[in-house]
């Protein structure tokens, strides 16, 4: 998920003229977490960021499986 991130938030700064997107912090508890800044005024990156971690909160982080 995170690889896919990083290849989706690339394509926005290339080809979007985004700001570029820092990632401060990522936290990892049950699910991930992300302090960033940067990105463009439209969503679009904190869309990336919110769906990472609404799907990183439906996987076991110790197993991987998908929690029920």
């Amino acid at each position: 998920m995170v690889t896919s991130l990083a290849q989706a938030l690339g394509f926005e700064a290339l080809d979007h003229d985004a700001a570029p997107i820092v990632v401060d912090e990522v936290i990892e508890d049950n699910r991930l977490g992300f302090r960033w800044r940067g990105g463009d005024g439209l969503g679009r990156v904190a869309g990336m960021f919110r769906l990472i971690e609404a799907m990183s909160e439906r996987i076991d982080p110790a197993t991987g499986a998908s929690r029920k």
